[in-house]
């Protein structure tokens, strides 16, 4: 088995954000059987580079690591950032993978040949970067 996270922002206790993590965090202890959530302090630098924080809940969870399981917790992340109105959700697949799961993005547990692929179809990727391909 391995561990993964997720973190969401809660707002507060009262907060309509918490019912949203609390939801989310039920739906993912009925599919994977159990997890641990901590309550916690988030911060970051905003584009003025002014301190921000805010609270939020840290969800770790056991699962037997595989494809269809990493995208079962990006799916549960996705909802909640959709629903809880968030720019983006932080998740750590089991294999220690980051992504910043946002409104744009697909599942990405970092096990992707993107060299691979690139190479395949005859693209040297370092040569001509992805942008170049895409008018």
């Amino acid at each position: 088995m391995r561990e993964a996270r997720l973190i969401f922002p809660t707002g507060g206790d009262l907060s309509d954000l918490m019912h949203v993590a609390v939801h989310t965090e039920e739906a993912i202890i009925q599919e994977f059987g159990g997890a641990t959530v901590t309550n916690g302090n988030g911060f970051w630098l905003d584009a003025e580079r002014k301190l921000c924080a805010e609270p939020i809940r840290v969800i770790d969870v056991a699962y037997e690591q595989n494809k269809a399981n990493d995208a079962k917790l990006y799916d549960f992340a996705w909802k909640f950032m959709h629903d809880g109105k968030q720019k983006e959700v932080y998740l750590r697949y089991g294999n220690g993978h980051v992504q910043m799961v946002t409104e744009r993005s697909c599942m990405d547990n970092g096990e992707f040949d993107w060299e691979g692929l690139m190479s395949g179809i005859g693209h040297d990727i370092d040569a001509n970067p992805l942008e170049e391909l895409v008018p």
